[in-house]
């Protein structure tokens, strides 16, 4: 009986160069970063569109705002309204008798007068 011997080949596999596994590291930090860099872009695109919305929403509370006492302010300059305030305070039209003209020269005149006559001049 021959007995015949086999032999196994056993390939061990070389680990990689420290080189190598230097770049592969770097590679992942780098596309961590990117993808930290792409999700903060989107946070601060997010944040800023929130921040317009609320804005924009206060603008409109505003205007609205605005108009209401625009129609309020138009309400309380009526004419009518008025007269009807100063009857019921007891107010009535001036007559001719309590009106003064004034012309524009006159009023400053006679105020230089008195304050040349009080200064001593």
């Amino acid at each position: 009986m021959t007995v015949r011997e086999t032999k196994k080949v056993i390939v061990k596999n070389k680990p990689l160069p420290v080189g190598e596994k230097l770049m592969y590291l770097l590679l992942v930090i780098v596309c961590v970063l990117v993808a930290t860099g792409i999700v903060w872009r989107y946070t601060t695109i997010y944040q800023i569109n929130s921040e317009i919305k609320t804005t924009k929403t206060t603008i409109t509370m505003l205007k609205a705002e605005n108009d209401a006492n625009q129609q309020e302010v138009q309400k309380l300059k009526d004419p009518e309204r008025l007269e009807a305030i100063a009857k019921e305070k007891g107010l009535k039209p001036a007559g001719d008798d309590q009106v003064r003209q004034v012309t524009p020269g006159s009023g400053q005149a006679s105020i230089d007068k008195k304050s040349s006559v009080a200064a001593g001049r």
